[in-house]
């Protein structure tokens, strides 16, 4: 099932997209560094990521895409009622796909979500609540995707965004 990933599967290979862990760079991407999380509210980290998300999109229509490794394919139960709890069922994801990535030897699963932006908000924060040791959060990588697939967006943690246009 890829769903609404087809268009950007059709432009690049998954595993250089949606790779995880310290290596997840991109070679043509604009990196956004985000203030300094010592000095700034969580809050205001969310509202910054959510603005300039939206600033790179263009505010035209998208999607996440959380990326998570795991034996069993499948979130944990913790992070389903996590991200659920967001306001996005993972019960019926609108694209998923899944590959090997050989460098860091994981099998990493894509599965893509139908998000507004009051729901980003509530994803984005989880996300940046792992980097700064706040409960509740969640372990997939958060990667926000234009729905034509020319634009992503990669939250790697607190410090900032990777903004990759394709």
């Amino acid at each position: 099932m890829l769903g609404v990933l087809s268009p950007l599967l059709n432009k690049v290979d998954v595993n250089k997209i949606f790779r995880i862990g310290p290596f997840n760079r991109f070679e043509k991407a604009e990196r956004v560094e985000l203030p300094n999380s010592t000095q700034t509210s969580v809050d205001a980290l969310v509202q910054e990521v959510v603005s300039r998300s939206s600033e790179a999109i263009g505010n035209s229509e998208f999607f996440i895409a959380l990326v998570f490794e795991e034996f069993d394919n499948h979130l944990s139960e913790d992070e389903v009622s996590l991200v659920n709890k967001s306001g996005i069922s993972t019960e019926n994801p609108i694209g998923a796909t899944e590959f090997y990535d050989e460098n860091d030897e994981l099998h990493c699963f894509v599965r893509a979500y139908s998000c507004n932006e009051s729901e980003l908000e509530n994803v984005v924060r989880a996300k940046l609540a792992r980097h700064l040791d706040l409960e509740p959060y969640y372990m997939a990588e958060l990667f926000i995707v234009s729905s034509d697939g020319s634009k992503v967006i990669n939250l790697y943690d607190e410090r900032g965004m990777d903004i990759v246009w394709l």
